[in-house]
């Protein structure tokens, strides 16, 4: 997992978006530099920040209203900030819903490693505490393979129609590189080999899609992990009226000119997933009932101290077993510190590595966190200093 650097380098430029349940979503302009060494231009990385609107009404309850918007402002702001935006060189947001049960954020970045990539996150808050909303926490297990199952046929429709299409296109210019100019590499009157590269393409999606439904017939055991089920992707979009799910495209960087169908996305009326949700999924996403989330600890902002007053946030994600990834930071300076361990039984052994100075050794630390509910507590260890201080976290 990767985490951003520049977090301490924040400037608002306090742009109200929306406002709903006391709470408005603003704009914070990042600074900091790329990959390259280069100064982010001014828009070019964005940040929402949640900021709460006071109440009008100078009554105790309203006093009490702003109390509980701050702490559900804190949190949301502490996962905001945990965002990996490692290699991006640009992100934008919009918010694609806000009422007084949900805000929902759409993410618009470009990263860029060896190559740079285009891509899309969501983000999907419970204005009641703060919480994200996860697959785990609004998903029953069948119904997040019958989901998955509904996405991967649309995605098979939308490759057998690109077929028919370029098939059609093909017969319509049924010429070979047969010309000197073909011989030569350039394009030839009636050369077909751009649309037999499509279709090679589109074939070989459709067989991948095809070989997935079959093996989401075998036992569970042998199945390939849902959508819903990769840590740092956010495959779910929540708006006023729909269940967004998105699947990437199938082809690689190289081939993506050669990819016309791309991102396909499954959008489904929100009464129509009632049967694959779980209790708090119909609660929040329904408005049926007031059942809690099973699930608080994992991928959710913790909130917390060392020993006592020094105020921490952390973000933990269950990965592959046992194995536990995620980060923590400061408040005071929100500078992601990268985290990995383990969990075992109820404890969480996490280790955390900050990479020194050139000809410093590194300065590693760990954590020791017993589990009891959704609260941890435990104590954080120096190995360079011998340091120990007492840990709390809780969501």
């Amino acid at each position: 997992m990767r985490f951003m650097a520049f977090l301490c380098f924040l400037a608002a430029t306090c742009l109200s978006l929306a406002q709903a349940a006391g709470l408005t979503v603003q704009t914070l302009d990042m600074q900091g530099k790329n990959s390259r060494g280069e100064p982010y231009a001014k828009g070019q990385m964005t940040l929402p920040v949640i900021k709460v609107t006071p109440s009008s009404t100078p009554l105790a309850a309203g006093q009490a209203d702003d109390a509980a918007n701050a702490k559900i402002a804190k949190k949301i702001n502490a996962r905001l900030a945990l965002i990996d935006t490692f290699g991006n060189e640009r992100q934008q947001f919009t918010v694609s819903r806000q009422d007084a049960r949900l805000l929902t954020l759409a993410f618009d970045s470009e990263g860029c490693g060896a190559y740079c990539e285009a891509y899309s996150t969501w983000y999907s808050f419970d204005l009641q505490d703060g919480s994200l909303l996860t697959a785990a926490n609004l998903l029953t297990p069948q119904g997040m393979r019958t989901l998955s199952a509904r996405l991967r046929q649309t995605q098979i429709i939308r490759y057998r129609q690109q077929l028919a299409t370029l098939a059609k296109e093909r017969a319509a210019a049924p010429g070979r590189k047969t010309s000197p100019a073909a011989k030569a590499g350039q394009p030839a009157s009636g050369d077909t080999s751009d649309i037999d590269d499509r279709i090679a393409l589109n074939q070989s999606c459709l067989q991948d899609q095809l070989d997935q439904a079959a093996k989401a017939k075998e036992p569970a055991n042998a199945q390939t992990a849902t959508p819903f089920q990769y840590n740092d992707f956010i495959p779910f979009e929540i708006t006023a009226t729909a269940f967004k799910i998105t699947a990437g495209r199938c082809s690689n960087h190289a081939m993506r000119a050669l990819d016309d169908v791309g991102d396909v996305t499954l959008s489904l009326p929100l009464p129509e997933i009632a049967p694959w949700l779980t209790a708090y999924g119909r609660a929040v996403l329904l408005n049926d009932g007031n059942a809690p989330p099973a699930e608080r600890l994992y991928s959710q902002a913790l909130l917390g101290t060392l020993e006592g007053n020094t105020a921490i946030s952390m973000l933990l994600e269950k990965g592959q077993s046992n194995s536990i990834s995620g980060s923590y930071f400061y408040d005071r300076f929100r500078t992601p510190i990268a985290l990995s361990g383990t969990q075992t039984g109820q404890t969480l052994q996490l280790t955390e590595v900050i990479e020194a100075k050139p000809g410093q050794p590194e300065k590693t630390a760990t954590f020791r966190l017993n589990q009891t509910g959704n609260e941890l507590r435990g104590q954080w260890a120096s190995q360079a200093t011998s340091k120990m201080f007492e840990a709390r976290l809780a969501p």
